[in-house]
């Protein structure tokens, strides 16, 4: 009882501490003082509910706050589990292929510190290269995150962030008509959402979308659930079409053809007029809703031969190929080299591969490649040994996964803060699925499709 009094007392003098503070103008020491009343409350969230901070963090990059803002949240989660595994006498971290791939990716960026020409950026540019997704996979390791936040992680934040992007494309429209910039990044229907522009929109929007459409954890909610969920991820494909986003489309039906032509191997048959029934409906639907936006679509194809875009991807490739055949093994480090696509330096190829190779290295190429393919090779096994939660869980990483990785190939997408948290957290997720299946909280019926 005396403590809590204490702890009541400091309480209600920090409080007054931070009001007397305000009253003479002194804003700078109230927020401090606010912050180390807060700090208790903050530090409790965190351990009792640490998806729903992590959900905080991937709702922040979808919003016009700070520059990536989200990727502090994560690190400070991270810290939180590692120091609860040191105080609980268990392993800070269990050494695996992707621990043991990512501190490799890391031993090859270090190498690459005697070429920078700008240490801030090399620093920052350490963030996509391993420090945020191997972050992610160490705190999903054990059971920091619960299983049922794990799920959580599909079946509500993912969810609730397409919703929320939506939201604010709907916002823009009410205030301001979306009016193109006339910019050849932001393509037609080029719009600004002060987080990110319109063709990164459209990238993440059908991510979104393929994480939603096949989800077995969706399929058991009620049915108005699933309703609201499956017009959510409908809306999110139908804004990639009003943005004419090439890419995005395309890394969505190609993620979609392969995902169905994987099963039908792995099933060995396939309900073809399921698959066709459900595609003509989909694509009829938004034909009619957004007739201008699919013709629009169709003349940009057609253009493809044309198209600065295009152009500019092709020399930007150019320029990677030749940057990797002058440092073939050890990259330039990571955001150094700028590439030449006509109109404005670059740091970014537009492909995932490219990048890696220029910034770490012909090495990092290889080593990302054994990166991308554990969760291919655990979902495997996990069919070979319980083709039940086997297929749960191809169900519920492989469209997402195709999708971002066909996208991967055309345009910025994986090193971009919000759009490789949400890849990143799918990735650790599924692994420790695939080593835990019950986790996934289904049981699945034979397939019929």
């Amino acid at each position: 009882m005396d403590v809590r009094r204490a702890l009541y007392g400091g309480a209600a003098l920090l409080g007054c501490g931070a009001v007397v503070l305000f009253a003479i103008n002194q804003f700078t020491a109230g927020f401090v003082l606010l912050g180390l009343l807060a700090a208790p409350l903050i530090g409790f969230l965190c351990l009792a509910a640490p998806d729903a901070v992590l959900f905080v963090g991937i709702l922040t990059n979808f919003s016009d706050l700070p520059h990536k803002f989200g990727n502090p949240i994560i690190y400070f989660l991270l810290l939180l589990a590692l120091l609860r595994r040191f105080l609980m006498r268990r392993p800070l971290l269990r050494i695996d292929a992707v621990v043991l791939s990512w501190a490799a990716m890391a031993l090859v960026t270090v190498l690459t510190i005697p070429r920078w020409n700008d240490v801030g950026k090399g620093i920052h540019g350490m963030q996509y290269a391993f420090a945020l997704p191997l972050s992610l996979y160490v705190l999903f390791q054990d059971d920091f995150v619960s299983a049922a936040g794990c799920r959580r992680f599909f079946t509500v934040y993912v969810p609730f962030a397409g919703a929320w992007m939506i939201v604010q494309v709907i916002a823009l429209n009410l205030v301001n008509t979306i009016v193109s910039e006339h910019h050849w990044v932001t393509y037609r229907y080029g719009f600004d959402l002060g987080w990110t522009r319109s063709n990164t929109l459209a990238a993440i929007a059908v991510l979104i979308a393929a994480m939603i459409l096949p989800n077995p954890l969706i399929k058991r909610q009620r049915a108005v659930v699933r309703l609201l969920y499956y017009t959510i991820a409908t809306m999110l494909v139908g804004i990639a079409l009003v943005i004419v986003s090439r890419g995005a489309i395309i890394s969505l039906v190609a993620g979609a053809g392969m995902f169905v032509a994987f099963r039908a191997l792995l099933e060995r048959r396939i309900n073809i007029a399921k698959w066709a029934t459900t595609a003509a409906i989909g694509v009829f639907v938004l034909g009619v809703v957004l007739q201008k936006s699919l013709l629009a679509l169709i003349e940009r194809f057609k253009d493809l031969k044309f198209d600065l875009s295009m152009l500019s991807r092709m020399y930007m490739i150019r320029d990677a190929l030749l940057a990797i055949r002058r440092h073939p093994l050890i990259g330039v480090g990571p955001d150094q080299y700028r590439y030449n696509d006509f109109f404005l330096p670059q740091t970014d190829p537009h492909n995932l591969f490219l990048r890696y190779g220029v910034d770490i290295g012909g090495i990092a190429i290889i080593i990302l490649l054994v990166l991308l393919a554990i969760p291919v090779v655990r979902n495997a096994r996990l069919l070979r040994d319980d083709p039940q939660q086997g297929r749960a869980l191809y169900a519920l990483l492989m469209l997402p996964y195709l999708v971002a990785l066909a996208n991967s190939q055309m345009e910025a997408t994986l090193p971009l803060y919000h759009y490789g948290m949400l890849f990143w957290t799918l990735y650790a997720i599924a692994i420790r699925f695939a080593r835990n299946a019950d986790q996934m909280g289904i049981v699945v019926s034979p397939a019929t499709s």
